[in-house]
């Protein structure tokens, strides 16, 4: 019972910072006419409520004594605005079910041909069991974090038109978004991508519900399997092979890798395959080892993991998340690699958010008939 209510208020919760973070000057919507005629309907029977309620008044009975009141015995502004106060948020609430009806989204679909000068990205982010545990010094998730440090490099590169493909990792790989150059498409998708995926029923509650994905086999961290994955993909996306085939094979392209190193085995065969292709690993590793003291009472710090020590020696680097200029310094070395020119056909998708506004319109309201149902009896019945 607590967990099915812990779900729903995630999910609850989950649609209002989606609304909060929604680019309102983007949003258009696809029903825009037909929410003011729903919405005149709902005035309609409100007005016929009224007219009803006046008809069927008893005509032997009245509303007040009779009598002049001191104002001494009247309620003042503020019971008022208490009493109006439930009557406006449903109203309030009423208006944003209404814009959700008008099924709003964020892109609208055009098709355009435009050339380019781009730098090639892969993002591949580590999804994995092992991310919901604790980052050490902080009440956030190793996922959460990985996340906000993405999200903040994806915010730093914003200008650079980027061509960027986005993967999912866990025990097997999963491609969220093909190669594209649309930045703002881009950052919502990793944006509302889960921070786990996960095959059990009790998920860590370090990590929102909202954000674990529950796929069956699921949880742990094939690396290997996904860097196979990426390199299919590279080697048969016809735009960067046409790139290539016209003899500029030998421009860095650039993997970034957000993990925290705990890699079922060490995929050095892949590694090796990317570095013939000039593409360059970037590991933002996600740290969450802590210095110790030996016996001796000097300080320790922890062994890196192997994929972390041995990363350079295939031509990448890697670089602490926990450290001040870690995104930094990765935004740099992919600032270093060279430019590809491309030919792009793009196509938006609409991302439909009409779920946003209902869930903001549902509590609106559902909080304006709690608020009233507690004024009544501290107040009493108006007037």
């Amino acid at each position: 019972m607590i967990e099915s209510v812990l779900v729903i208020w995630n999910l609850l919760w989950g649609g209002v910072v989606d609304f909060l973070h929604t680019p309102f000057a983007l949003v258009q919507y696809r029903r825009a006419s037909s929410a003011p005629i729903v919405g005149g309907a709902l005035i309609g029977l409100f007005f016929l409520r009224i007219l009803f309620s006046v008809w069927l008044e008893k005509k032997n009975a009245r509303g007040y004594s009779g009598q002049q009141i001191p104002g001494a015995y009247r309620r003042g502004i503020f019971a008022k605005i208490s009493y109006a106060t439930p009557k406006v948020m449903i109203a309030l609430g009423v208006c944003f079910l209404l814009m959700g009806f008008a099924n709003p989204y964020l892109v609208d679909d055009n098709e355009f041909v435009r050339e380019i000068e781009s730098q090639i990205r892969i993002d591949l982010v580590d999804v994995s069991t092992s991310m919901w545990e604790s980052f050490p010094g902080s009440e956030k998730s190793k996922a959460q974090v990985a996340r906000e440090a993405h999200l903040e490099f994806l915010e730093m590169r914003k200008e650079k038109s980027d061509m960027v493909s986005f993967w999912l990792f866990s025990s097997n790989a999963y491609m969220e978004v093909d190669f594209t150059t649309d930045y703002n498409q881009y950052f919502l998708q990793v944006y509302g991508a889960p921070y786990i995926l996960y095959s059990g029923r009790n998920p860590s509650l370090n990590v929102p519900l909202e954000k674990v994905a529950f796929v069956g086999g699921e949880g742990g961290t094939d690396l290997q399997t996904a860097l196979e994955s990426i390199i299919k993909q590279y080697d048969n996306d016809p735009r960067i092979q046409n790139v290539a085939n016209e003899g500029v094979h030998d421009i860095q392209k650039a993997l970034l890798i957000t993990t925290d190193a705990e890699v079922n085995t060490q995929p050095k065969k892949e590694l090796e395959q990317l570095r013939e292709r000039n593409i360059v690993p970037i590991i933002l590793f996600i740290n969450d080892n802590v210095d110790g003291v030996d016996q001796s009472g000097m300080v320790v710090s922890p062994r890196l993991p192997n994929l972390v020590l041995n990363i350079e020696a295939f031509g990448g680097k890697y670089f602490d998340v926990s450290g001040e200029d870690s995104l930094r310094q990765a935004y740099e070395e992919i600032d270093k690699m060279g430019k590809m020119g491309f030919r792009i056909n793009s196509r938006v998708s609409q991302i439909y958010i009409y779920q946003r506004f209902v869930v903001v319109g549902f509590l609106i309201i559902c909080s304006g008939l709690i608020i009233g149902v507690v004024i009544e009896p501290l107040l009493g019945i108006y007037p």
